[in-house]
């Protein structure tokens, strides 16, 4: 009797561990059908937005995202297309950058066949693609790796001195090249300029922290100029494009190192150096069309801050030299000498004026309500002081 009663209790107590194995497998079942959703209807919701995105920039007329027509009319008709820089080290993922936006906006048949580049130190190269839209991208070879004059060059690049199409050689003299070779004496007209910068990083690139000194002077210069690069960060491998946190950590590094908000940083998958198929990751994909229309949007407000400082200079000079006229930028870099301001903060106090369509004096003070609660306490009791308001 003792033994049937103990036999009963055994069968019990495998009952309940079936009964709780079986509740784990559809606990577990639940979790993994739950997961497989979610991951279709994310799938989905990046298709969507990759062919949204798509759209916009098939469609994209100059001056649309911004309606610089309305306030430009006849500057905006003077510009053909927004121009795009890509520049980065060599084999940082230009190439494969411009060969998936290719691939997405024009078809497989029709995208250029493209290696990871290899260009020669000491040899400048430009080369445009997408030129079939509103806008392009333009390919920088050549001069990021070297340490000397290679801010300088940018320079050239960024105002139409050095041409798309040129290759110009360092050590050769000017005189021995073809005309067409020759490098532009002076800044190209500004539809010919270029309006916005991607900035194209390995993830594995050692020399990411150095480029945080490096790329300073450059950094101030397009900040001073109203640039604002887009950063992008190429990932040689898969896995660790999908790994969330180690992914956050470099886009930060990056950031920092680019002058490039975190929110204009991007991710994406170096498929040349991975060897993969851009089908199998639409999220990686999804970022580089991200990429250009972001750059797209950047390139326009570059645009509008150009536009803007060339109709306050012209306001000022018919108006004459009084104090109301000075521009913004000239106000703010005497003030910051005579505190004691740094660079940065200087150039970030003026960027953040002209972001609110303020470049003069006379119309710092007008809308001084609305700007003084954007300024820090130091900044706001200086300026208030200098204005007298």
């Amino acid at each position: 009797m003792g033994g049937s009663e103990s036999k009963t209790e055994e069968e019990v107590r495998w009952h309940n561990r079936w009964d709780d194995d079986s509740k784990q497998r559809g606990i577990d079942e639940a979790v993994r059908d739950f997961e497989e959703r979610r991951g279709s209807q994310k799938m989905k919701e990046v298709k969507e937005t990759l062919l949204r995105i798509k759209k916009d920039l098939e469609d994209y007329n100059v001056g649309s995202k911004l309606r610089l027509g309305k306030f430009f009319p006849a500057k905006v008709e003077e510009i053909e297309n927004i121009n795009i820089a890509m520049v980065g080290p060599t084999g940082s993922g230009k190439s494969s950058f411009i060969n998936i936006a290719e691939q997405v906006m024009m078809g497989p048949g029709e995208a250029t066949a493209i290696t990871q580049s290899t260009g020669r130190e000491g040899t400048i190269h430009l080369e445009e693609f997408l030129t079939k839209f509103n806008f392009r991208l333009i390919d920088t070879r050549g001069y990021f790796d070297l340490d000397e004059g290679w801010s300088q060059e940018l320079k050239n690049i960024l105002t139409g001195k050095i041409r798309p199409g040129q290759t110009i050689e360092r050590e050769t003299d000017d005189t021995a090249l073809a005309p067409e070779q020759h490098m532009r004496p002076d800044e190209a007209p500004f539809g010919e300029q270029i309006h916005g910068v991607i900035c194209v990083m390995v993830d594995k690139d050692p020399r990411l922290e150095q480029y945080k000194t490096r790329m300073k002077s450059i950094k101030e210069y397009l900040r001073g100029q109203g640039y604002s690069p887009v950063a992008a960060l190429a990932f040689e491998d898969e896995k660790d494009f999908k790994d969330e946190e180690k992914r956050r950590d470099i886009m930060e590094e990056l950031s920092a190192a680019v002058g490039s908000p975190i929110d204009k940083t991007f991710p994406f998958i170096n498929h040349l150096a991975s060897g993969s198929d851009i089908k199998k990751d639409p999220e990686s994909v999804l970022n580089v069309l991200d990429i250009l229309d972001t750059a797209v949007t950047a390139a326009e407000k570059f645009i509008k801050v150009r536009l803007q400082r060339e109709k306050y200079s012209k306001e000022r000079q018919a108006k004459g030299a009084g104090p109301e006229s000075q521009s913004v930028s000239d106000f703010i870099q005497t003030i910051g000498k005579a505190h004691n301001w740094d660079k940065s903060r200087i150039d970030s106090l003026v960027q953040l004026l002209n972001d609110d369509d303020i470049y003069d004096v006379s119309t710092l003070r007008e809308s001084w309500d609305d700007v003084s609660p954007k300024l820090t306490m130091g900044m706001r009791s200086v300026l208030k002081q200098a204005l007298s308001v």
